[in-house]
């Protein structure tokens, strides 16, 4: 579809720093135009990058929380006894959705909010249950959770990076 959205939002935001912004004369206002500005540079990104993001990131996730649920096989979890079965319900759960080569912006938020709150749980029981969970265990789940937190900060760069203009 053309424009793209994209290109739609770059002609927004364009028409509004070329035209407009040289029109403001209120401090106030041409704080907001440039807010806006780079709230719409954001968007400009985000919309070209976002389910890429997203799509890795829930993938990501997946892996993340299967490992965990192997590495809490047997082992107690007292902060939050359910933690192993609520993790392999959610995966089952998704899994079971039908939307194999149905990737929408909508459908991978949705997954990834529910994936994001199941790795906060474990990161409540990791931090919550050392004891219980051994040494070994805790540190191995506490290393793949800091390396998923990098490796989304990675993916998510570009999108934080559009941010980096001036907001007011």
């Amino acid at each position: 579809m053309r424009p793209s959205t994209k290109e739609l939002l770059d002609s927004i935001a364009e028409a509004l720093d070329t035209r407009v912004a040289p029109t403001v004369t209120d401090p106030w206002a041409a704080s907001s135009l440039r807010s806006i500005g780079t709230l719409l540079n954001h968007l400009s990104v985000r919309v070209a990058s976002e389910l890429t993001i997203l799509a890795e990131g829930n993938a990501d996730l997946r892996e993340v929380l299967a490992d965990a649920c192997d590495r809490l096989e047997g082992r107690a979890t007292p902060s939050r006894p359910s933690m192993r079965a609520d993790i392999e319900a959610l995966l089952l759960d998704l899994d079971s959705r039908g939307t194999e080569g149905v990737a929408t912006v909508a459908l991978l938020e949705e997954a990834s909010r529910a994936l994001n709150e199941q790795i906060e749980r474990l990161v409540h029981v990791v931090h919550e249950d050392r004891d219980s969970l051994g040494n070994p265990v805790h540190e191995e789940l506490l290393g793949a959770i800091r390396r998923y937190f990098a490796r989304q900060r990675e993916r998510e760069a570009p999108l934080y990076e559009a941010l980096a203009g001036p907001m007011f």
